[in-house]
């Protein structure tokens, strides 16, 4: 028959061990939510980039058709979707970059930027959110890229 005290050390190691596997658990939760406030911060941070070029290339250059300031539009939604508050960035001075070939590249850096965030993700819906930006931010590429072409007759 086991002495009271064997049973003491066991409860002991039961308990503990169940302290430990929690706080284990609960530290790879916070590290994935961690993760993913970070994924969504770096998200907030290229939307408001890409929001305040279009803002800077708008206050500059004509947009025959408003597809300029569709896209922008599309960026101003891609922050309400990850929960960030919208505002109009007030207009810089000029762009010492041409605008068209600039949006360009910011557009498919931010596409490629979120396929990988997509990947990093963790949440499920984060990462479904991201991938949808990551092909709508694709899609602008080719947007600005044929306007571009139709600017310049290319």
């Amino acid at each position: 028959m086991p002495t009271r005290r064997a049973v003491l050390v066991a409860a002991l190691a039961v308990t503990v061990g169940g302290c430990r596997l929690g706080s284990r658990e609960a530290a790879g939760r916070r590290s994935r939510e961690d993760r993913d406030a970070a994924v969504r911060a770096r998200t907030v941070a290229a939307e408001r980039a890409l929001l305040t070029a279009y803002d800077a290339v708008l206050a500059t250059h004509p947009d025959p058709g408003g597809r300029l300031a569709r896209l922008r539009e599309d960026h101003a939604a891609h922050l309400a979707a990850l929960g960030a508050v919208v505002s109009h960035s007030p207009s810089p001075g000029g762009m010492s970059a041409p605008p068209f070939p600039h949006l360009l590249s910011l557009e498919r850096r931010a596409a490629a930027d979120r396929v990988t965030d997509c990947l990093a993700a963790s949440d499920p819906d984060l990462a479904r959110l991201l991938a949808s930006v990551a092909a709508c931010e694709a899609a602008h590429a080719a947007t600005v890229l044929a306007a571009d072409r139709r600017r310049t007759g290319a």
